[in-house]
């Protein structure tokens, strides 16, 4: 579908600039990296960050960079895919093509940082050889060093690509919305905030076996995906904290605020999967406006991640993609992080969260069209 050769001729009719073309490998390389990493086409992201400058030496000014490339690009037979990521890394452009997808945010996130590596690859005698991002951020911050660089573009491609907080969170609201700020592996910062889980659904089934039901939580679950959603309490709420009989507990924080009783197990089911859903909605905006960020998709891990209901749910109410495992993930992520420590294996964090994807097995799950239920 992607022809790399037809690609660089393109390239070769359009561009005689040695230094555009150097930048548009640089990207088409940072391109096909992501790609892989996050399992995506890499061949069609290799082509749209080839191909993303090929019009500009001929239209450099803006709007027709990208316009008249967008129109060559169309005639000569690429898919829309390509053209409208393409139209969508020119901000004049953000409110006809505002970047949606994974791929069109990489572009962006790719473009201006390839350019500010290029720039510290310049000024060191082994150029690309050995350099650490640790060193690409000490220059980052370093504003003399590149001024033509639009620092703030790639601050805010990297915000949108997903990335994890480089210094913690002081903030007075992110204290007074019960954020933390946990330290990771080679410096990362997980800003966290703790919502309830699945002890819920794990205290009623409990309490159900214990007065003589027998059941599977399957077949609940099966019957839960298909009642309404009526009823929605605060799941981080105190009287859930403690084991004990978690389905008339539920039942009375449903009377406390004046709604709908479920009775059933079906119907206890679904109303510990609406709150749970409609708790991490809640939390995922605080997370956005504490940020500053627009998240672009949710990672599950751990036991929750088989709960197919529930992270569907989750998809269809935040409208965001959803990638669901591995299951026994603080488990896998010791054992990489052990194995590199004692040279077994070698790499950034990235590496070895590609080098996980590739070995177990995480599914995706899409927002459907009509949103939460």
């Amino acid at each position: 579908m992607f022809d790399r050769t037809a690609n660089l001729q393109l390239v070769d009719e359009f561009v005689t600039s040695d230094s555009l073309k150097r930048h548009m490998l640089a990207v088409e390389a940072a391109m096909r990296a992501y790609a892989e990493r996050f399992g995506q086409d890499i061949e069609l992201w290799g082509t749209v960050g080839l191909l993303h400058d090929f019009d500009y030496e001929r239209w450099p000014d803006a709007p027709d960079h990208p316009l008249q490339g967008s129109a060559i690009l169309r005639e000569r037979g690429y898919s829309e895919e390509v053209v409208r990521a393409i139209l969508s890394h020119a901000d004049y452009f953000s409110d006809r093509y505002p970047r949606q997808t994974r791929l069109e945010h990489g572009l962006y996130a790719c473009d201006e940082l390839c350019g500010f590596l290029t720039a510290c690859a310049m000024v060191r005698p082994q150029r690309l050889e050995g350099i650490t991002a640790a060193s690409v951020k000490k220059k980052l911050k370093n504003l003399s060093f590149a001024a033509a660089v639009h620092r703030e573009d790639i601050t805010r491609g990297a915000e949108a690509f997903g990335v994890e907080l480089d210094e913690p969170i002081l903030t007075d609201a992110a204290r007074k919305a019960n954020f933390t700020n946990e330290g990771g592996v080679d410096g990362r910062i997980r800003f966290l905030k703790n919502v309830t889980g699945l002890w819920l659904l794990q205290e009623a089934t409990r309490e159900w076996r214990l007065n003589g039901k027998t059941f599977q939580i399957e077949q609940l679950i099966e019957e839960a995906s298909k009642l309404p959603r009526r009823s929605v309490i605060d799941v981080n709420d105190a009287r859930f904290v403690a084991p004990g009989d978690m389905p008339t507990r539920i039942q009375e924080a449903c009377k406390d605020t004046a709604q709908w009783v479920p009775q059933t197990e079906a119907e206890i089911v679904r109303v510990i999967f609406d709150s749970l859903v409609a708790k991490y909605v809640e939390v995922i905006a605080e997370l956005e406006r504490l940020t500053n960020t627009k998240l672009e998709r949710i990672h599950i891990v751990g036991g929750g991640s088989k709960n197919e209901l529930l992270n569907q749910m989750i998809a269809d109410s935040t409208h965001l993609e959803v990638f669901a495992g591995p299951v026994e993930a603080t488990a896998i992520g010791n054992l990489v992080i052990q194995a590199r420590a004692a040279g077994v294996l070698q790499g950034a964090l990235e590496d070895l969260r590609a080098l996980i994807a590739k070995n177990f097995k995480i599914k995706q799950y899409t927002p459907n069209s009509k949103g939460g239920n």
